[in-house]
């Protein structure tokens, strides 16, 4: 009866002293789930027990970061009616302050439509802001699709050198502002240009020319083809010479095409070349037409709204009309002359 006693006083002290480890050990941060399952482990060992299972968005406490056998762990405590305390690889979860400022991005950028598309060319770090100096919010693996909004220019930090040789003597670096639609975790950030390939609809992937280079695009309308039995759709299109050295602006010529029915391939109806153009392309429809307006430098490097119109002439044919808008001149009216 007393050797019972024993084992009952020793297994509620054990248990006294866990509760108060639980309690006392301090939360550095929150983090937040970023893999779809992860196992959380009774220690860091090669051979660790699972002993819960946690899904993608759960927020987690974060208790300690170590490096055991070659690799980065975070001790987590589990919320809940039996709080749990166990150890998971770094790279599965992320700080919940990190993934609040990437939503506050991805708010900011929301009435901003896709610009064009992209993937990463290999793994590539995803920051808060443009700039090699800026918080990396997560590694993001090979191929993944990206919704490029904008672009910003940073200046290269100390003796940082550009991915691309082509850049060797340019102290600056070009930033996508991406939004990453099919995650549900990480929403936007930013990523170093040169390491992303543009992905173009397939359609028009080959339209540009050699020499250029795809900066945005845009469908409007589309056509079944009975020659071809195809559904085409028309495109605006912005593009910018490869090697320009007009680095301050996105695009230098607005290239609209429509499917010609008659030759079963694309069509030209604008093109303006020779101009200096910014993010974004802003496309409205209306129930006779589609708008759409384009930020371009003047002369003086001021920024000038440009709207054009693109109209549907002949539905059967599918013929379009694209035109620049004019927009009004401020007229000055004279004083009306006082009767005498």
């Amino acid at each position: 009866m007393l050797i019972i006693r024993i084992l009952l006083l020793t297994s509620f002290t054990c248990l006294f002293l866990t509760a108060c480890q639980l309690a006392s050990k301090p939360v550095i941060e929150q983090g937040v789930v970023v893999a779809e399952k992860v196992e959380v482990r009774n220690s860091t060992g090669l051979v660790a027990a699972s002993i819960k299972e946690v899904k993608r968005g759960q927020v987690l406490d974060i208790l300690e970061r170590r490096t055991a056998n070659q690799q980065d762990y975070i001790q987590v405590r589990i919320p809940g009616e039996n709080t749990m305390e166990g150890w998971m690889e770094a790279r599965f979860i992320i700080s919940k302050r990190i993934v609040d400022e990437c939503n506050k991005l991805a708010q900011g950028w929301k009435d901003t439509s896709t610009q064009a598309t992209g993937k990463t060319k290999d793994k590539l770090k995803l920051r808060l802001n443009p700039g090699r100096s800026s918080e990396v919010i997560t590694l993001l693996p090979a191929n993944t699709k990206l919704s490029i909004v904008g672009r910003a220019r940073a200046e290269r930090q100390g003796d940082e050198k550009p991915t691309n040789t082509a850049n060797e003597g340019n102290k600056y670096d070009d930033w996508y502002k991406v939004r990453l639609e099919e995650n549900p975790v990480i929403k936007a950030g930013w990523i170093y240009a040169d390491s992303v390939e543009i992905t173009p609809p397939d359609a028009i992937s080959a339209l540009p020319g050699a020499g250029r280079r795809f900066i945005a695009w845009e469908a409007f309308g589309e056509v079944t083809d009975p020659e071809t039995s195809t559904t085409e759709k028309n495109y605006i299109i912005l593009d910018k010479y490869a090697y320009s050295k007009e680095d301050e602006i996105d695009f230098d010529r607005i290239y609209v095409i429509a499917w010609d029915l008659a030759s079963h391939g694309y069509k030209s109806i604008l093109i303006e070349s020779q101009i200096k153009g910014l993010y974004p392309l802003k496309v409205e429809k209306t129930p006779t037409s589609y708008l759409f307006n384009v930020s371009l430098l003047n002369k003086e490097k001021k920024t000038i709204v440009t709207r054009y119109q693109i109209k549907l002439e002949d539905e059967a044919a599918n013929k379009w009309l694209a035109t620049k808008i004019q927009e009004p001149k401020p007229t000055t009216s004279k004083p009306a002359k006082k009767k005498k």
